[in-house]
């Protein structure tokens, strides 16, 4: 054979193989579940794999936060699985969290260093890729998304040869290795849809979202997929032409956008989000058979078309935000919706911020912002509406749209006093805490965190904000600072060397009985605590308010040894349904400061209603108070 006929030959095997790679796809993933993330796993199917080389393709994890690639895998790695109509599966079972859990991060699949079309995928929203083959790339968002149970997940579902022919599905049953539920290799061009749906409507709205609903085409050709297509305010819809696929575009900046949906028998739904709050919008829904140049939409005939208007964003305060509906683990009740909320900025880091509203657990959050960074300093008072959202299993406020500085010198909360045991719980998250007499039992976990313990359990202590500081095993630590949670684990963020103090025994504050529960005017309140210590007291009072007024304060006075204490709240200072509160305030000579839980009674006779009102989340306010009331017995 010459040489002209062998480079020949040489040069349209390289041809092939390039046009081949173009049917390469990514087809499954699995990267959340509910609890412990397990058993992650990407998979790709390749046409005529045998004629490639599989290390040629590689899969290129994305960081959603940066843009950047965190993990790289070529198709060598993979594990082969069954092949179907000449379509090859490869799965890849990643460790535990290997693959990030979104708000959003992607993928890529690339042949010899180039981005296959189309293959640069995420997932809970979209991305801009920094580097990698995918570099300057925006992501498609694949609109479903995890976690759900053990052993689902996302899965393509459709007829025929290429990626666009198919549709990502909600979770299902994972198939690694084997052809997708729902999912038929096929080179038939089909004919065009026979019908359009019916009672294509927007069911609801919130301030970001619209709802809608449509029951699926029927008669003797049935599509494979639909458009939709969506305009905003008045804008003029894009034309739709057999042969010219419209891809997703989740983009409304040039005021349209469009979404490819898989068909179902009877009823189907679809959320549209990341949408602006007042806003009208559009959508018209076109069947269609078949992808790339052999697609076929129906055209003709009325296009169903249906019409909503989003609702103004909700103002809420970060406790609705942030309490789970248990008030334990999980997910904000509020995760994709828009909100408005206020705070003060308690900590700053380099992407973002920490805003906090109340002196109480579920009130802090932290802000992913940046844009508004440089204008964001301690004590600012922030007015922001963005969007909830779970990174990584830590709720955030992103994609801030409305941004505004309310004041510039905000009273800083007062930290939460907790035990080191107790830190790693949800309703801490973005909350200013303190511990102390916390011993140092471990120096260095890595990456900046070291260990403290009371007794009650280790908690960790990390330098987002503060560094250069070196513990000492074996000291006792007063610590103060937001609670952050990153990388599976609960963590104190001290943000200066002030709220790293070394630390003896704080005094320890005991209520041993009051009386009366309930005085009437004009009666006085007597108040017994004991405050023990490993050195000796120097200050004992009794602070208190009524009816949220001044704060008072009393000296306890010894009644009995160097421990026991009390107090008189003169009956004078209140009246009938008067709402009186307070607590213990003790310094120690090492200068450890305590302060005694706040405790609360309404004199003389308080009104029913007073007695029962709730919170924003429906929680009693005056809980746990002593209280006299008379009303109509009713059972």
């Amino acid at each position: 054979m010459n040489g002209l006929i062998k480079k020949t030959i040489f040069l349209l095997m390289v041809f092939a193989g390039f046009l081949f790679a173009q049917n390469a796809w990514i087809n499954e993933i699995h990267y959340d579940n509910f609890s412990t993330d397990q058993d992650e796993f990407i998979e790709v199917v390749i046409e005529n794999a045998d004629s490639y080389n599989l290390a040629d393709f590689q899969v290129d994890l994305y960081n959603g936060k940066d843009g950047k690639v965190y993990d790289s895998k070529t198709l060598d790695q993979f594990t082969k699985g069954s092949t179907v109509d000449n379509f090859t599966f490869f799965y890849y079972f990643y460790p535990s969290n290997g693959i990030q859990n979104g708000a959003p991060d992607g993928m890529s699949l690339s042949y010899q260093g180039s981005l296959i079309g189309g293959q640069f995928l995420s997932y809970e929203g979209t991305m801009t890729a920094a580097d990698g083959p995918a570099n300057g790339q925006t992501s498609v968002d694949i609109m479903v998304s995890e976690p759900d149970s053990a052993g689902y997940s996302l899965q393509l579902g459709g007829t025929g040869i290429t990626y666009d022919a198919f549709g990502w599905q909600d979770p299902l049953p994972a198939t690694p290795g084997n052809i997708n539920q729902n999912q038929q290799f096929t080179a038939t061009v089909l004919p065009e849809p026979s019908n359009h749906v019916t009672q294509f409507q927007v069911d609801s709205t919130t301030a970001n979202q619209i709802f809608l609903s449509w029951i699926g085409a029927t008669g003797s050709v049935l599509p494979n997929k639909y458009l939709i297509l969506g305009v905003k305010d008045g804008a003029t819809f894009p034309s739709v032409t057999d042969g010219t696929p419209i891809a997703n575009d989740e983009d409304w900046s040039d005021g349209t956008a469009a979404f490819n949906v898989l068909h179902h028998d009877g009823e189907n739904t679809f959320t549209v989000s990341n949408l602006e709050e007042l806003t009208t919008y559009t959508f018209k829904i076109y069947p269609y058979n078949n992808g790339g140049a052999d697609i076929d939409y129906k055209t003709d005939g009325t296009i169903p078309t249906a019409t909503g208007t989003t609702k103004e964003a909700q103002t809420l305060s970060i406790a609705q935000i942030q309490k789970t509906p248990n008030g334990g683990e999980g997910d904000s009740p509020y995760k994709g919706q828009v909100v408005t909320v206020q705070g003060v900025v308690t900590g700053v880091s380099k992407y973002g911020y920490f805003i906090q509203d109340a002196d109480s657990a579920w009130s802090g959050v932290y802000v992913f912002d940046t844009a508004n960074l440089s204008q964001v300093k301690m004590s600012y008072k922030v007015l922001i509406t963005g969007k909830v959202d779970e990174y990584n299993n830590k709720t955030e406020i992103k994609d801030i749209s409305s941004f505004s500085v309310v004041s510039q010198n905000a009273t800083q909360p007062k930290p939460i006093k907790i035990k080191t045991g107790e830190l790693a719980q949800e309703k801490y998250e973005g909350v200013l805490v303190k511990v102390t007499g916390a011993e140092c039992t471990n120096t260095d976990l890595g990456y900046g965190e070291w260990e403290v313990d009371d007794g009650s359990g280790p908690c960790r202590v990390d330098d987002l904000f503060y560094t250069g500081f070196t513990p000492e095993l074996g000291q006792k630590y007063s610590i103060i600072g937001v609670c952050d949670y990153s990388y599976g684990n609960y963590k104190i963020e001290p943000r200066s060397a002030d709220e790293i103090m070394i630390s003896t025994t704080a005094p320890v504050i005991e209520y041993l009985g009051f009386s009366p529960l309930v005085p009437e005017p004009n009666q006085d309140f007597v108040d017994t605590v004991k405050i023990s210590d490993n050195g000796t007291i120097q200050v004992a009072e009794l602070h208190y308010k009524v009816q949220n007024g001044d704060e008072k304060i009393l000296t306890l006075t010894p009644i009995e040894g160097d421990s026991i204490y009390r107090a008189v709240i003169p009956g004078s200072e209140y009246q009938n349904a008067n709402l009186v509160e307070y607590w213990v305030h003790a310094i120690d000579n090492d200068g450890e400061t305590s302060d005694g839980a706040v405790q609360g009674f309404f004199a003389g006779l308080t009104p029913i209603e007073t007695l029962t009102q709730v919170n924003a989340d429906g929680e009693l306010i005056y809980l746990g108070y002593y209280a006299k009331t008379k009303g109509v017995a009713t059972v």
